[in-house]
């Protein structure tokens, strides 16, 4: 908790028999012998925001993300714009982040961003939001480029039935519906009204974990 990390497993495996394989290998809380994996982490973060938890979704994202680990730099030991494999979890280089540059975690917190924290997922011809938002953001934008056309989607909190309008030029498009791009012509311009209230402070991430 103190690192803020999300451990594949602990306590770490040592003279564990029959032996784990190449895991044990591993000094206990380094990669996935009991560190912070990030392909594993980014898959829970993605499940917890399948599950609506935004709180608990938005804290994996801080836990992972290189731009929030960076403002630990000393501790952190990597570079602020490039996702690391792992974490370590054990003193004395705990929140020592590992295989920056290498791993496919980044593509996945990529697609959690998206698809899980914005919730904007496009399959089959048939584009749906349904945004998982971090409680203490107010609106988010996207602006994406599929097959020559942008499509900008604009998720904003608004207080339920009070008749709030779009911005002018926008499409309201409901959370959890979806839309056929094949029915609608040129570039797209979609607002998505979320009416949960935004909470009284900010949450603190750390806490969640």
């Amino acid at each position: 908790r103190d690192a803020h990390l999300l451990r594949l497993l602990w306590p770490p495996l040592k003279d564990h028999q029959p032996a784990a394989g190449y895991i044990q290998a591993y000094p206990g809380g380094v990669r996935e012998n009991g560190g912070q994996y990030n392909h594993a982490a980014t898959w829970a973060l993605m499940a917890s925001a399948k599950l609506g938890q935004a709180e608990r979704a938005w804290a994996a994202f801080t836990a992972i993300s290189p731009a929030h680990r960076g403002a630990h730099g000393a501790a952190y030991g990597l570079e602020p714009f490039a996702v690391a494999g792992d974490i370590e979890a054990a003193a004395p280089h705990a929140g020592r982040g590992g295989w920056s540059w290498y791993t496919g975690a980044a593509g996945w917190l990529l697609r959690a961003a998206v698809e899980s924290l914005c919730g904007v997922k496009l399959a089959d011809g048939l584009l749906r939001v349904q945004p998982c938002l971090p409680p203490h953001w107010p609106q988010a934008r996207l602006r994406l480029v599929h097959q020559g056309r942008r499509i900008d989607v604009m998720l904003q909190r608004a207080p339920m039935g009070a008749g709030v309008a779009p911005p002018a030029g926008y499409r309201i498009l409901a959370p959890g519906s979806t839309l056929a791009l094949g029915e609608v012509e040129g570039d797209l311009q979609l607002w998505v009204p979320i009416t949960d209230a935004l909470p009284a402070r900010k949450p603190e991430p750390a806490a969640a974990f």
